[in-house]
């Protein structure tokens, strides 16, 4: 079962805004068409959520989770699927559509917000992650099962 990054950038919400999102009502992850590089993920496998700004040297660990799936078993999750969650983003910064579509986490984690070493290369979007990261991540920021 793979582990996953989630790298949000100043583009799309700042740091303590794709916080909120993840650990208030909705424990959600804005997840856009461009943010989509991965095969969808199942449930249960893990996520950390960091934030970088271009001219950050590292980027900062925001939380983390495992991938809870809707009624139908899709890990995309829309305003149909969890109401409210579209409002919510909006009310934060976010901008997108009506059928903006986010990942939902169980089993979620808040960090203290700070920088992380040693990720290497972290790109925007879902990405999966190595095993040098996911080192370091769980040692940071165990995940519960």
């Amino acid at each position: 079962m793979p582990d996953y990054i989630y790298c949000g950038t100043k583009r799309h919400a700042k740091a303590g805004k794709m916080q909120a999102l993840l650990v208030g009502e909705f424990n959600a992850i804005w997840y856009p068409p461009m943010a989509r590089v991965t095969p969808p993920p199942v449930a249960g496998e893990r996520v950390w959520l960091i934030w970088r700004a271009d001219d950050q040297a590292g980027p900062l660990l925001l939380g983390g989770g495992r991938i809870a799936t809707d009624s139908e078993g899709n890990a995309l999750w829309t305003n149909r699927t969890l109401p409210r969650v579209r409002q919510e983003a909006i009310t934060l910064g976010y901008t997108g559509p009506l059928n903006m579509a986010f990942l939902r986490l169980n089993s979620v984690v808040a960090a203290d917000i700070h920088p992380v070493d040693n990720l290497g290369i972290v790109r925007m979007g879902l990405r999966m992650a190595t095993d040098e990261q996911i080192q370091v991540l769980s040692r940071l920021l165990p995940i519960p099962e």
